[in-house]
């Protein structure tokens, strides 16, 4: 409900991506994503997210445990 639709990608070697706030979701579970491929577009906000307008929600897990992506950039 917070997030509205969302998308987990296993990026290998224990670490998982969460996209939130998406619409239009053009991959399927199973689905082996490429760089550049565009996987969903950006929907409307939530009522949780109204304030921010439209964004993409962003998180990042390695091992289960929340990761700071900025730490790998």
């Amino acid at each position: 409900e917070e997030l509205g639709q969302v998308l987990v990608l296993d990026l290998g070697n224990g670490y998982q991506a969460t996209y939130g706030q998406l619409k239009d979701v053009k991959v399927a579970v199973g689905d082996v994503v490429t760089v550049g491929q565009s996987i969903a577009n950006v929907a409307e906000p939530t009522k949780y997210y109204s304030v921010e307008g439209c964004n993409l929600y962003f998180g990042l897990k390695r091992d289960g445990v929340v990761v700071n992506p900025e730490e790998l950039m």
